[in-house]
């Protein structure tokens, strides 16, 4: 499988939305902004995702916005909160294209991509990620990176979790 790498520029806002509520709520938050002109936008594009009932949002504004900025555009408009952390963290330890979308096609009507690779899978587990040449070369020594713990990681609870209020030692909080 061929995967297309589209990697956001200073104008663009690139959304990974997870429902068709997720879709009409960036709409609604779009259409909001505009009209009070918060954002310039000047084109977007939206495609289904490889996975049923996700969607790639691409914004293209009229002017520039430093990537923290559209990190946070991004997350207000609803994008996924783990992708927004991410090019959060990757955009703070100068990684080069710390925003991006991975795609299983080209997308018709949007600009040409910026990278591909044939990858023999997503790009969410380290047997992938680890070994892409097109990550190696973006992020470097951290490409495939973990930054916060993630649900795979969740323990199932054995049993309730009793607080009293005030400080909570950490020795609870990590037996729990």
């Amino acid at each position: 499988m061929k995967w297309h790498w589209y990697i956001g520029r200073d104008n663009e806002l690139l959304l990974d939305l997870d429902s068709d509520a997720a879709l009409w709520y960036a709409i609604q938050r779009l259409r909001r902004n505009m009209r009070r002109r918060f954002l310039d936008v000047k084109t977007i594009h939206w495609y289904r995702s490889i996975a049923a009932g996700h969607y790639h949002l691409f914004v293209t504004l009229k002017t520039p916005m430093p990537p923290v900025e559209r990190a946070l555009w991004e997350l207000n408009l609803g994008s996924d909160i783990k992708r927004a952390q991410y090019n959060i963290m990757r955009t703070l330890r100068g990684l080069r294209a710390a925003d991006l979308i991975i795609a299983d096609r080209a997308y018709p009507g949007l600009r040409a991509p910026d990278y591909t690779c044939a990858c023999g899978g997503k790009h969410k587990r380290r047997r992938i990620t680890n070994h892409c040449p097109i990550l190696k070369e973006l992020h470097g020594a951290e490409a495939g990176a973990e930054y916060f713990a993630i649900q795979r990681d969740l323990q199932p609870r054995r049993r309730g979790l009793r607080l009293r209020p005030g400080q909570i030692p950490l020795s609870i909080i990590l037996r729990s």
